[in-house]
């Protein structure tokens, strides 16, 4: 059954009556799970829509357990279900509209996304819902690389390529518990979006470079160790793999330290150029102060010269003049 969804408008019609009447009977049962009053009229109006689909439905159950039930026969079980609730599609937009008010903030969207229906390991374990399932796989590899490069790193200390390894899966497993606990509340709120699904894994790797980060621009000798009598108890033991633990847990954290160094290193930087710049402008002020003494030392010298020429000798009132002028300069040194 190959069709062309977009050239044939009641086809379309079609697939999205069958939606529509999925989300209310979605946002049905998550009202009544929450103890929400739910107007009889709709109860009613699901009932009687419920009579008229319930062997396809339970034909559709059917193919589902017994894995029978592939891309086109879905499609082709859903267009017969819209076309037995044809005549009631004003009703089923009604109950739409309804319905989505008395769920909000959780949205058909985000209902469906938290719905579990994914396990574990293929085909054992319990059910999840898919997101929340692949970062738990996720943090189950990081975790079993944890165990084995703590070991390799605990007998090969001097090698610097098992340390790194070390501090990467450290830093997955900080990220990856940051993002199944944000998750969760949204989760078990029923008001997960998978439009955000993209920020998730960008927070991971993102949490995996500060990790990274933290761990090798933070000295362990810094911390005290157990063996280190320094007055108090030492609850743990500072390692670079939790300090990536940490910086992949909180990112922000690290962006905040790495900010910081960035700020002193901006102020010793721009403390050097002040440095420099005073230093040179008390050398010109004391270039400008040496001038003028020697400017001044060579006019005494020459009023003293003046002083002593036959001519000034015979004036009185000159050589007295030129001997304040001389007292005048000597005392400005």
């Amino acid at each position: 059954m190959s069709r062309n969804v977009t050239a044939d408008p009641k086809f379309n019609l079609k697939v999205l009556l069958y939606r529509q009447l999925f989300n209310c009977e979605l946002m049905f049962d998550y009202l009544i799970e929450k103890g929400k009053k739910v107007p009889d009229w709709i109860g009613s109006s699901l009932s009687s829509i419920n009579l008229k689909t319930s062997r396809l439905k339970i034909e559709y159950e059917d193919k589902i357990k017994s894995n029978k039930l592939n891309k086109e026969k879905t499609l082709e079980l859903q267009l017969k279900i819209a076309d037995a609730v044809e005549p009631d599609k004003d009703t089923i937009t009604k109950m739409l509209n309804e319905l989505t008010t008395l769920c909000q903030p959780a949205t058909p969207c985000s209902l469906e996304n938290t719905i579990p229906k994914a396990k574990l390991f293929g085909g054992w374990g319990p059910m999840f819902t898919p997101f929340i399932r692949d970062i738990w796989l996720i943090s189950i590899i990081c975790l079993v690389g944890y165990v084995i490069f703590s070991y390799v790193n605990a007998s090969y200390p001097d090698n610097i390529i098992y340390l790194q390894l070390l501090l990467m899966f450290s830093a997955f497993l900080g990220a990856c518990f940051y993002t199944l606990n944000t998750a969760k509340r949204y989760v078990l709120a029923r008001t997960f979006d998978d439009y955000y699904i993209a920020n998730y894994y960008s927070r991971i790797i993102i949490g995996v470079i500060a990790g990274i980060i933290l761990a090798n621009i933070i000295k362990v000798s810094y911390f005290p160790t157990p063996g280190q009598d320094v007055g108090s108890k030492i609850l743990f033991q500072m390692t670079p793999s939790l300090f990536a633990l940490l910086g992949g847990f909180s990112a922000e954290a690290v962006v905040k330290i790495l900010n910081r160094l960035v700020a002193m290193l901006m102020t010793l930087v721009e403390g050097e150029t002040k440095d420099v710049i005073e230093n040179q402008v008390q050398e010109f002020k004391n270039k400008m102060a040496a001038n003028n003494i020697k400017q001044k030392m060579i006019n005494v010298s020459e009023l003293y010269s003046l002083l002593e020429s036959p001519s000034i000798q015979s004036d009185d009132n000159t050589k007295v003049k030129i001997k304040e002028m001389i007292n005048k300069f000597l005392e400005e040194r």
